[in-house]
């Protein structure tokens, strides 16, 4: 997906503040049948995407994205429909043929209230980060998803070819890996009431994974990389047991719980291989490597789960 880090990035039909401006308030206007009161830059700029916070004049208030690649807005719908309205927002095109032809393409999305959890944590402190894992382990938990296939058939499109990528690929840091497995943005807090998540943002690049596998990220949920090394605070176990007790306790299907519960060994076996995932992407059909996370890889996949480990530590190295 082509990166946006500065103007220059935009085609020239949208590559100054004042061109977007204008823009925004043309399509508002045209699709939404309102004017635009306001207009506010984000606290960060996404790297895929040049973004917007307006305001409308019936107090809508809607965030604004244009972008050099279409949106899949399925992946939008299947998350909202899982995980709830309420968690994540609803988007739309705004059409636009001139914009269009010139490879920009515009989106709306329901303005949901909070703060990114970088910044709604930075006064909370441990309190904050054991309080966030409990509501996002809670949320998370919702993530079944019904009528788009099994397990097998997410193992077959999207984990085999990734991992088969991963083996054939010439790059040097997977060495030590290749014969292991043959397989802080998007999320909105409120700093005010218990650091509670009140959105999930960002799903056009995804898609549905056997349980666990969407999970890798548990070592930077419960703990962090500070300079480029990754860093276990005091509470990191308090918070990380916060997020897996909501994420088993909240699983809806009965069914599915029993069996979760009793084949716990799969899933830290999915978590590790959604570890391995996320350092070894696939950008463009090509494999990529996260710089910072594989320096702590070999640490990363000793992780055992808290009800696995019988009071161990959580890592072995």
């Amino acid at each position: 997906m082509p990166e946006i880090i500065s103007d220059n990035d935009l085609p020239k039909i949208a590559n100054t503040a004042a061109k977007r401006v204008k823009w925004v308030k043309m399509l508002v206007a045209a699709q939404f049948g309102s004017t635009v009161k306001r207009l506010d830059n984000p606290p960060m700029q996404g790297m895929f995407s040049r973004t917007l916070f307006a305001t409308l004049a019936d107090k809508t208030e809607l965030v604004i994205q244009l972008r050099t690649e279409v949106l899949d807005l399925e992946a939008f719908a299947l998350a909202r429909a899982t995980l709830g309205e309420a968690i994540v927002p609803w988007v739309r095109e705004l059409e636009s043929e001139e914009l269009n032809v010139a490879g920009v393409w515009a989106y709306a999305m329901e303005r949901i209230p909070g703060q990114m959890w970088l910044r709604g944590v930075a006064s909370k402190g441990a309190a904050g980060r054991v309080a966030i894992n409990r509501s996002l382990g809670g949320v998370l938990a919702r993530g079944q998803v019904v009528g788009h296939g099994t397990s097998d058939d997410a193992l077959i499109k999207h984990v085999r070819p990734h991992l088969e990528a991963i083996v054939a690929s010439p790059l040097t840091e997977i060495d030590p890996y290749r014969a292991l497995y043959l397989n802080e943005v998007n999320v909105l807090i409120d700093p005010d009431q218990d650091c509670t998540v009140t959105g999930l943002i960002d799903w056009e690049h995804s898609f549905p994974l056997p349980l666990g596998v969407g999970l890798g990220r548990i070592h930077t949920l419960a703990g962090e990389y500070t300079e480029g090394a990754f860093w276990m605070p005091p509470e990191f176990v308090e918070a990380e047991k916060a997020f897996w007790n909501s994420f088993f306790d909240g699983i809806p299907d009965e069914e599915v719980k029993s069996q979760v519960s009793q084949q716990l060994v799969l899933v830290q076996e999915a978590v590790l291989l959604g570890t391995l995932l996320d350092t070894f992407f696939i950008e463009d059909g090509t494999v990529g490597v996260s710089t910072v996370s594989v320096t702590a890889l070999s640490k990363f996949l000793t992780y055992r789960l808290p009800a696995l480990r019988d009071g161990a530590p959580p890592y072995t190295i």
